[in-house]
């Protein structure tokens, strides 16, 4: 019998102290092996990709797209297929719902399996964006690797982007 494999936010540097979950690629019910990649998770100065530890499948994602967490917050639970929803364990916090009028920002498409690259935005940038009205999609990235950062859609902003 497969473990429960619990999915927590890691600390990807010394100075990170939350982070915000981009994209789940995985969903409830979903099954998931030990090095799939389950999610993208941007930090104030850092993309990176969650990879699961366990396997089974997804039963729970806590923490959806959009929402910041602080690190080692409890983000899903992979459990043993086949196992019963109600065997939770009673102390875990029940899922967070997730409003349908909340707008979500606007996020650059995931790479393809083709190769291709993925557009890096800064969590700063990406929020002053959407304080803006400003679409990501239009702005130059002039950071480490054409990173968007919050100085390129300060200056998006002011060139009527």
């Amino acid at each position: 019998m497969t473990a429960v494999t619990e999915i927590r936010l890691p600390q990807f540097g010394m100075g990170m102290q939350e982070g915000t979950i981009i994209t789940w690629f995985k969903r409830e019910g979903d099954h998931v092996a030990a090095g799939d990649v389950v999610a993208e998770i941007e930090a104030e100065k850092v993309t990176e990709e969650l990879v699961s530890t366990g396997g089974g499948v997804l039963q729970r994602i806590l923490v959806p797209e959009g929402e910041t967490v602080a690190v080692n917050e409890l983000l899903a639970v992979i459990g043993p297929a086949g196992a019963a929803e109600d065997q939770r364990d009673a102390t875990e916090e029940e899922p967070r719902a997730v409003a349908a009028a909340d707008p979500v920002p606007d996020r650059p498409a995931p790479a393809t399996a083709g190769g291709g690259s993925r557009r890096q935005v800064t969590p700063r940038a990406r929020r002053r964006a959407a304080d803006l009205g400003v679409d990501l999609g239009s702005v130059v990235g002039t950071g480490p690797g054409g990173r968007v950062t919050e100085d390129d859609v300060t200056a998006a902003a002011a060139a009527g982007a």
